[in-house]
């Protein structure tokens, strides 16, 4: 229903409401906020509503180029208006918060990159273990390959192709994991589906793919090195 013209009830006292405010969240956007849960009320009601003084002003600047100026200007007005020694102010606006807000995620993102790099310096070295065990054992395979034929970049590249698969293989679990995880998550604490972005999947699997590479130039290389006379050798 319209309540503009109606009355409402607060602390007793009888208001007429004259207007609604537009929402400024709408849909999924608006589940679990407060930010729309408000009502304005004439300067004259601060005696209904039990406050005798104002405690805090809202300013709005035309722009945000404005803001800046208009927070040191309010500053300056206050400073001659409030005796310090019984009182105080301070003066902020949205564009400190959000400048605070930008350096706690700036830390976040270095913390949770540098967790990330580790991580994956950990799997690179993993790789280049199994990739070098592989050599170890293929070693006669290397070595008849060589002795009929083989160029030695064929064999970096087969290795390359191995340790590539094997990190996308790999990757491809990861990316199920995490879609299943955020399904999971987003229905438990927001209530609603979540998929990861498709290019954050193609990232992943595309830096899957590249820490195959990566790491496993070594024993690819490695193998190429070898000598087919002493690979036939081998046990």
């Amino acid at each position: 229903a319209d309540p503009v013209g109606k009355k409402i009830q607060l602390n007793g006292q009888s208001f007429d409401v004259v207007g609604v405010y537009a929402p400024r969240l709408t849909g999924t956007d608006a589940q679990g906020s407060f930010i729309d849960n408000i009502i304005i009320l004439p300067y004259t009601a601060r005696r209904v509503m039990g406050g005798e003084t104002m405690e805090s002003f809202i300013v709005k600047a035309k722009d945000s180029e404005s803001v800046k100026e208009a927070t040191s200007r309010i500053q300056g007005f206050l400073k001659g208006l409030v005796d310090e020694s019984t009182g105080g102010f301070w003066v902020d606006s949205n564009d400190q918060y959000q400048d605070y807000m930008n350096e706690q995620m700036a830390m976040i993102s270095l913390v949770l990159g540098g967790i990330a790099a580790i991580s994956l310096l950990v799997g690179g070295i993993g790789i280049m273990n199994i990739m070098l065990v592989t050599v170890t054992e293929r070693t006669r395979e290397i070595g008849i390959r060589r002795a009929i034929g083989a160029q030695r970049s064929s064999i970096v590249t087969q290795f390359l192709i191995e340790a590539a698969m094997l990190c996308g293989i790999g990757g491809i679990i990861g990316i199920l994991l995490g879609t299943l995880g955020s399904r999971i998550a987003g229905q438990l604490l927001f209530q609603m589906t979540i998929y990861p972005a498709a290019w954050i999947t193609l990232s992943a699997f595309s830096l899957s793919v590249a820490l195959g590479v990566i790491f496993g130039i070594y024993p690819a290389a490695k193998a190429a090195k070898l000598q087919p006379v002493e690979a036939l050798r081998a046990e």
